[in-house]
């Protein structure tokens, strides 16, 4: 073979190499939980699906008091867009009524993460500390806020799931993960599940999400969330454990109580 003709093919065979490589890189790594995805991504690999808005940060504070909130940007509807706005921003600070009754003013630090973000679907878990002068500790604080971007609304796990009798006793077999960070082991969790009847935990689970509640005795510290395959439910547990522990469950088998879909 006379000496262009090799050249060429080392050159063909370079080229084939570099979009190998080039087609090896392109893929994304998980998120935080393996879960965790804001589909902001998603958009610019799913160029049929509507375009989402945009997501900006947002913070409140007074004296010892910072709470960080998102906030969102270029929705076609503006009056959907500020209605959603109120919203998120009403959510996030309903975490200072619990604080209403403390005469001195509390410490409170609380940021946000986003759980998944959806054309349709907006969930977002909050978590921090609070703590009053002369309290035992601080409390480790986590709660979350899920809305429906098309209807500009809370939805909350009762709207999302048929709460029953068969949908509790899933959850106590232990057919969840608990994420981490956990100061509890799954034996644990189901240990503590079973300390309460079905009817107790349906009562519970109907209530949660009530943000609106807090201070209240309506008042629920079950907390859901959405993730790109699993269900996240956040619940309370003692403050040696952590004040609150997340379990994730697979949609795939939580499909006959499933109530509506989101894109």
């Amino acid at each position: 073979m006379s000496t262009n003709g090799r050249l060429g093919l080392s050159v063909s065979l370079l080229l084939v190499i570099a979009t190998l490589l080039a087609a090896c890189t392109s893929s994304s790594e998980p998120t935080a939980r393996g879960e965790q995805k804001q589909a902001a991504d998603q958009a610019t690999t799913q160029s049929k699906e509507p375009a989402m808005p945009q997501l900006t940060s947002k913070t409140y504070a007074d004296g010892t008091i910072t709470i960080k909130y998102p906030q969102l940007a270029g929705m076609e509807s503006d009056a959907r867009q500020q209605a959603i706005n109120k919203l998120l921003q009403d959510q996030a600070l309903a975490i200072l009524q619990a604080y209403d009754v403390v005469q001195d003013k509390p410490t409170i630090d609380v940021s946000y993460t986003i759980a998944w973000q959806s054309p349709q679907l907006l969930s977002i878990e909050y978590t921090g500390y609070g703590n009053v002068e002369g309290a035992a500790h601080p409390s480790n604080l986590f709660y979350t806020t899920n809305v429906d971007l098309d209807d500009a609304a809370l939805v909350r796990l009762k709207e999302a799931y048929e709460i029953n009798e068969a949908f509790v006793q899933h959850l106590k077999s232990g057919a969840f993960e608990v994420l981490s960070p956990a100061l509890l082991t799954k034996a644990e969790v189901v240990e503590q599940l079973a300390q309460y009847t079905n009817e107790e935990w349906i009562e519970q689970l109907k209530r949660a999400d009530s943000l609106e509640s807090i201070g209240t005795e309506q008042q629920s510290d079950i907390y859901s969330f959405f993730m790109k395959e699993k269900l996240g439910l956040s619940l309370p547990v003692a403050h040696a454990a952590g004040d609150h522990v997340e379990l994730a469950l697979p949609y795939t088998d939580l499909s006959q109580w499933k109530k509506r879909d989101f894109q």
